[in-house]
């Protein structure tokens, strides 16, 4: 995941340019929180979820990371 998350960066032609990266759905299976600590860990710039809920739960877990739904 983070080797994708360097990989799109890499791919970006203006360094002002932001990354949304969606967490939703418990990620599939590896725990929303998991991979929302994690790209926060590594400076994602934003989260996007699916719906309010799931972004509250992240804020309530100790998740910083700007988020919308």
């Amino acid at each position: 995941m983070i080797a994708n998350l360097n990989h799109y960066r890499s791919m970006l032609r203006r360094p002002e340019t932001k990354v949304v990266c969606m967490v939703k759905a418990a990620a599939y299976g590896a725990g929303s929180y998991e991979i929302a600590k994690t790209l926060q860990e590594h400076h994602a710039d934003y989260l996007a979820v699916a719906v309010a809920d799931e972004g509250s739960e992240l804020r309530k877990a100790g998740i910083t990371l700007p988020s919308s739904s």
